[in-house]
């Protein structure tokens, strides 16, 4: 009744709420009038163009230029890509502009008040994607797109062995798929991806949908370092956990197979046949204890307890690894007896207050950790 009653307040306050926005954004009131974001100037161009798509999903209005045009004194080739103003154009700068969290207090002398979510989801920053702010107006391209295709790739030669760049980071996803496809992969020197054993056509199929771009006639290194597929085990307490629904989709994403292991699956002790297992977050007690007894059904009571840390310890001396992070590092710090300390456990938020934020990380892509990243 109410929906029906106010329809037409509704439905005119959205065109005013899109118009007033719109106006803004050609005044460039609140942010720039445009970001542009040249495909060529990326350091992961697949990256951007998976940024491109979420901002689609979202309703983002997006142009592409089909020729040469400048912009804030620069020019940008064809095919770049244009967020101008729009009726969304609150949510892109949401999305697009740092911020800065602002030191309240619940009360003087207080802890700090806390976000309502978090205090850093620039995608932008989170996708290391390089955006030009255009705070002056300039003829937008007046094409607008509705699907975002791969990024633009130059055609491989000939060979049979082929080369997938790590600065891509889909080069995981399509060798995830060229395993299955049975080839043979490696890391050479430089730490890029080398695949060998399979036709060129299987490396077509397995990344051209991606965008990543591939070298043929590679000669591999004289000494390639040889992967395997990872057989990945991904722990699921019985407890509702979000962050293991969130690592279960980004396993999905890129198309690892995993096998989800429950409390009682460790604490039964059969791990063989994994070389990884994944501890998503989650804090100690509810690793070890989960359930109360007597609070949910006998199969849903209790965490890995004292069987499962010992499964897990012979699991790790056998030659397995385990990832853990956030609250379950301090789970892998007790259990393994790790010469590690969580620096910040316990200290109260007057002390360390990070909720959410996004921080700059140095690296070194020179080590094969860390290669394909940009440096920071």
């Amino acid at each position: 009744n109410f929906g029906a009653t106010l329809r037409e307040d509704f439905l005119f306050n959205i065109w005013r709420m899109g118009t007033r926005q719109i106006v803004r954004g050609e005044k460039a009131i609140g942010g720039p009038y445009a970001y542009v974001i040249d495909l060529s100037a990326q350091h992961d161009p697949t990256a951007t163009v998976e940024f491109l798509r979420t901002f689609r999903k979202g309703g983002v209005e997006i142009r592409q230029a089909d020729a040469v045009f400048s912009a804030g004194g620069k020019q940008y080739p064809n095919r770049t890509y244009v967020i101008g103003p729009q009726a969304f154009r609150p949510y892109v700068i949401d999305l697009m502009e740092p911020k800065q969290y602002p030191d309240r207090r619940q009360y003087p002398g207080g802890p700090p008040e806390p976000p309502y979510d978090m205090t850093g989801y620039e995608l932008g920053l989170q996708m290391g994607v390089k955006a030009d702010r255009i705070t002056d107006p300039f003829p937008l391209p007046p094409r607008v797109v509705d699907e975002i295709p791969p990024a633009f790739r130059e055609p491989f030669g000939i060979g049979d062995a082929f080369k997938l760049s790590r600065r891509a980071n889909m080069a995981a996803r399509a060798v995830t798929r060229l395993f299955k496809a049975g080839a043979r992969v490696s890391v050479d020197e430089s730490g890029d991806f080398v695949v060998q054993g399979v036709a060129r056509d299987v490396v077509e199929r397995a990344t051209a949908d991606l965008g990543v771009p591939v070298g043929a006639g590679i000669r591999p290194s004289r000494q390639p370092r040889a992967l395997r597929a990872p057989r990945v085990g991904l722990y699921r307490s019985h407890l509702a956990n979000m962050d293991e629904g969130w690592t279960r989709w980004v396993l999905e994403q890129y198309e690892f197979p995993y096998r989800t292991l429950t409390d009682t699956d460790i604490r039964g002790g059969d791990l063989t046949g994994l070389d990884i297992i994944l501890f998503p977050d989650e804090a100690e007690d509810r690793i070890l204890n989960g359930h109360r007894a007597g609070t949910m059904p006998p199969e849903y009571v209790g965490g890995i307890g004292g069987e499962g840390a010992a499964a897990l310890k012979r699991f790790d001396e056998s030659g397995g690894w385990m990832y853990a992070w956030d609250g379950a590092a301090d789970f892998a710090i007790s259990t393994f007896g790790l010469p590690l300390r969580n620096t910040v456990r316990n200290v109260p938020p007057e002390e360390f207050f990070i909720p959410g934020s996004l921080v700059n990380l140095d690296t070194r892509p020179e080590s094969v950790l860390a290669a394909g990243m940009p440096e920071r």
